[in-house]
């Protein structure tokens, strides 16, 4: 099993491994207790379809390591799963899922923040909405005809990096609330035009822009 493998996903990304991606292979069901692998890695993609997660199964010591997308299809997860370093020092660390599921359990016990992806297909268009953040880790190989940013809600670089982005939606509430978009947030997307509010806001992450 090559954990780097983007081959299942698309066979346009094949700078992901160096880029520090470990990609679990699609029709992966279960994930055995124990370190994964000996290799450190900056991003987790974790397959949909995956059923369970073992203890310490990616103990991780790069600084990079903050976030992951846990799929409403894991029923369980072990101890230390994520957001630990190998001599057990718990990390800062933020998990995305669907709310009431197994994902949100984790984040609960362990204390860990936990942000509910807001994706919607019911119109036949897929729809992702942002109200706080977003993670590489969910996006990594998806397609989204419509990307909605909500104010309060910011955008880092590489968190588009390997998604294709269509439409994107930049709101103003009046609120007063920013939007924050860091480097190269959207850099390398389909979108052709954008109405840029008043209340984004850009910031210096990396290198890059909107694309």
């Amino acid at each position: 099993m090559n954990m780097y493998s983007v081959s299942a996903l698309r066979d346009d990304l094949p700078d992901a491994e160096a880029c520090g991606y470990c990609v679990i292979p699609e029709g992966t069901k279960e994930i055995p207790d124990g370190r994964y692998t000996d290799n450190d890695f900056d991003y987790l993609v974790l397959n949909e379809g995956l059923e369970s997660i073992g203890s310490e199964a990616f103990v991780n010591d790069l600084w990079y390591f903050t976030t992951v997308y846990v799929p409403a299809s894991v029923k369980s997860i072990g101890e230390k799963a994520f957001g630990y370093r190998a001599n057990g020092y718990k990390n800062d660390f933020t998990i995305y899922g669907y709310s009431g599921t197994e994902a949100e359990r984790y984040a609960n016990d362990n204390g860990f923040k936990f942000v509910t992806i807001n994706y919607d297909n019911s119109t036949g268009e897929n729809i992702l909405t942002i109200d706080d953040s977003m993670t590489t880790s969910y996006t990594f190989g998806r397609t989204f005809d419509k990307v909605i940013v909500n104010p309060g809600a910011s955008v880092h670089d590489e968190d588009f990096s390997y998604a294709t982005v269509y439409n994107l939606i930049l709101n103003d509430d009046g609120s007063g609330k920013k939007i924050t978009l860091y480097g190269g947030a959207f850099s390398g997307t389909e979108i052709e035009t954008l109405y840029i509010p008043s209340n984004v806001e850009f910031k210096s992450d990396n290198s890059g822009g909107l694309g």
